[in-house]
C-alpha cells in the first residue's frame, strides 16, 4: 500500500494504491476492507471516504496467497492539511553548450509531483561566465564553464547542469543547448566563491584615489543589476543599493547567490554605522595596505565589531557563515533591534548553533530581523549569500 497513515477531514476522500509483487503475478486481484466502516469506508478500487471522527484501519489483501497491507486512517472534524515532503529534484538537461550572449531556459521538476512546497532557488558557480535568474533562465556572458544548481526549499535537494560557454564567432549566431537528457538528483553543493572579493570588488569599494587637486567623482547609483531581475531579494537589494550600503560589481551584476566574504560584510556594517575608513597602522597581519577593505577593517576593529583570529589575521576573503554574520551584526547594531517577544526560538537544527552565537541569533530572531528556512532550520554553519545578507541588512536601515 502506498500510504501507511493518513489524516482526513470528514467528507474528504483519499485514493489508496496497492502494489502487487511480483509485478507479473498471474492473479493481481485484491480485496479492500475497513475495520470501521462508520469512520472510513473504502470501495473496491481503494478509494477511502472519511465519514466521522475516529480511527479506522484500511486493509488490502491479495486473492492469491492472502497477503495483507494495512494503513491507518485518522478522521478529524478539521484535519490538518497534509504536508507532502519533497524527495528530490531533476533538471531537463544536465549539460548545455551556448555561445556568448545566448540564453537557455532550464526546467526543474520537483518530486513527487504533489509535493506541498515546490519552491526552488537557482545559483551559478561562476556568474562571470553564466548567470541564472529566479525562473531558471540562464544567460551566457563569456567563454568558460559554470555549474547551474537548483535547490529545493524543502529538504535542500539539488540537481545540476554544467554549462559550457563558447566565444561567439565573427559571423555565427547564438548557440543552442548541447547534450541534454533528464537530470537526476545530486547531493553536491554549489562551488564556493573563495577569494572573489580580491578578484572583483564591488564598484563602491574600488579604493581608487583621484588625481591630486581634482574632486573625486561620485559614481551613479545603480539599483538594477543584470542578475537580480525576478530574484526574491531584488527589492531589498535595490533599497540597499539606493542607500549606497551594498553595490554591485563592475560587470553590472550583483551576485545575489554568491557567498558573502568577511571583507564585504565588514564594509557594509561600517556604511550602516556611518564609520569612516581608518588608515594608518593595520590591525591584522593579513590586511594589505592597498586592499579596498583595509580602512573598513581598521574602523571595525577600533569600534569593537571585529577582533580577528588568535593568530592576528582577519581572513577577509573567507566566506562568512550565517551565525558569524548574525554575531557581527548584533555586536555592531544591537541598539537598532526592536524586540517584542523574548521567548527562545528553537529550530530543527538548533543544536548546530555555536554557544558564542546563541545570544545574537536569538536577539535577531526575536526582533524578526532574521528568519529560518521553510523546513524549520536555520543552517547556522552555512555560508550567507549576498541576497540573504540583504534581507537581514534591510532591517537595520536608519
Amino acid at each position: 500500500m502506498d500510504r501507511e497513515e493518513a489524516e482526513l477531514a470528514i467528507g474528504k476522500e483519499l485514493q489508496l494504491t496497492a502494489t502487487i509483487s511480483p509485478s507479473n503475478a498471474d492473479d493481481p486481484s485484491v480485496v479492500w476492507s475497513s475495520s470501521d466502516e462508520t469512520v472510513a469506508a473504502v470501495d473496491a478500487a481503494g478509494k477511502v471516504t472519511a465519514l466521522k471522527e475516529g480511527i479506522s484501519y484500511v486493509s488490502v489483501t491479495t486473492v492469491d496467497g492472502g497477503f495483507t497491507a494495512i494503513g491507518k486512517i485518522v478522521v478529524k472534524q478539521d484535519a490538518t492539511p497534509e504536508i507532502i515532503p519533497v524527495t528530490g529534484v531533476a533538471l531537463n538537461q544536465t549539460k548545455a553548450s551556448l555561445r556568448e550572449g545566448a540564453q537557455l531556459q532550464l526546467t526543474a521538476t520537483v518530486l513527487p509531483q504533489d509535493a506541498t512546497d515546490k519552491t526552488v532557488t537557482w545559483a551559478s558557480s561562476d556568474e562571470k561566465a553564466v548567470t541564472v535568474d529566479a525562473t531558471g533562465k540562464i544567460t551566457a556572458l563569456r567563454a568558460g564553464t559554470a555549474t547551474i544548481t537548483v535547490t529545493t526549499a524543502d529538504g535542500g535537494y539539488q540537481a545540476e547542469c554544467v554549462v559550457t560557454v563558447e566565444k561567439r564567432s565573427s559571423g555565427g549566431g547564438d548557440g543552442g543547448s548541447g547534450s541534454g537528457g533528464g537530470g537526476g538528483t545530486t547531493g553536491s553543493q554549489p562551488d564556493s566563491a573563495e577569494d572573489k572579493a580580491e578578484e572583483q570588488e564591488p564598484e563602491q569599494e574600488s579604493g581608487q584615489t583621484p588625481e591630486p587637486g581634482s574632486e573625486p567623482e561620485t559614481p551613479p547609483v545603480r539599483t538594477e543589476f543584470a542578475d537580480t531581475k525576478g530574484h526574491w531579494a531584488a527589492g531589498y537589494i535595490a533599497k540597499l543599493a539606493s542607500n549606497r550600503i551594498m553595490e554591485g560589481y563592475p560587470d553590472g551584476t550583483f551576485g545575489p547567490n554568491r557567498p558573502m566574504s568577511r571583507a564585504e560584510l565588514i564594509a557594509v556594517i561600517c556604511r550602516l554605522l556611518g564609520l569612516e575608513a581608518v588608515q594608518g597602522e593595520f590591525a591584522f597581519t593579513d590586511t594589505r595596505p592597498d586592499a579596498w577593505y583595509a580602512g573598513f577593517a581598521n574602523a571595525a576593529h577600533e569600534a569593537g565589531i571585529v577582533q580577528g583570529y588568535a593568530d592576528g589575521t582577519l581572513q577577509p576573503n573567507r566566506n562568512v557563515t550565517r551565525e558569524e554574520a548574525f554575531a557581527m551584526l548584533y555586536r555592531a547594531l544591537n541598539k537598532r533591534l526592536e524586540v517584542s517577544n523574548r521567548e527562545t526560538v528553537r529550530f530543527a537544527d538548533h543544536e548546530d548553533i555555536s554557544a558564542w552565537a546563541e545570544e545574537a541569533v536569538q536577539a535577531l530572531i526575536q526582533a524578526q530581523a532574521v528568519k529560518g528556512y521553510p523546513d524549520g532550520t536555520l543552517q547556522p554553519k552555512g555560508h550567507i549569500t549576498r541576497a540573504e545578507a540583504a534581507a537581514v541588512l534591510i532591517y537595520f536601515l536608519p
